[in-house]
């Protein structure tokens, strides 16, 4: 959620440019690609992001001004 709040130079921002900028601070991407997809997911579907394009983890995504749902990560699962 960090890399997409810190991301101002544009209002969207994609799945590519989310993981770039977790790699910039030090985690291994390719490592841990399948819990950033599922993270990107659990927000989309909490409403923390909300998808502009794309299906699934894939597209681009825009914080939301209000999260509207705290379920559990276990019911997503």
């Amino acid at each position: 959620m960090k890399a997409v709040s810190a991301y101002r130079e544009r209002s969207r921002i994609s799945l590519q440019e989310i993981k770039k900028a977790i790699a910039a601070e030090g985690f291994n991407v390719k490592r841990s690609n399948a819990r950033i997809n599922r993270a990107v997911k659990i927000l989309v579907l909490e409403g923390a992001l909300t998808q502009v394009k794309g299906t699934g983890a894939r597209g681009s995504f825009c914080v939301t001004k209000h999260v509207t749902s705290k379920k559990p990560i276990a019911e997503y699962n």
